[in-house]
């Protein structure tokens, strides 16, 4: 369970990097994006999985890691995902406007 746990919170926060810096570097929308949602479903998955752990009286090296990455790998996602989103629109909206400026001037 420890083994899993470590796995499932290191490619969760590797996705975390990887959609952070796509952000900052204002790349790839759509995979970003993506990958929030991937990671905001597979987060409520490992929940619904230890929460079902639990009840049925499973040792704490088994629901603990599950509750864990559940709760950060569904909560995060949707705190975020305004932020993201908006992030992207500034950034086509400083790319617009950099268009717009005529070469002309």
């Amino acid at each position: 369970a420890g083994l899993i746990g470590g796995v499932l919170g290191t490619i969760l926060g590797g996705m975390g990097a990887l959609i952070g810096w796509l952000t900052s570097a204002g790349k790839a929308r759509r995979l970003a994006l993506g990958m929030m949602k991937t990671m905001a479903v597979l987060g409520v998955a490992a929940l619904i999985l230890g929460v079902v752990a639990l009840l049925r009286s499973q040792p704490y090296a088994v629901y603990y890691p599950l509750l864990l990455i559940g709760l950060i790998g569904s909560v995060l996602p949707a705190a975020l995902l305004r932020t993201i989103r908006k992030r992207y629109e500034e950034m086509e909206l400083r790319r617009m406007r950099a268009m717009d400026v005529s070469p002309h001037r």
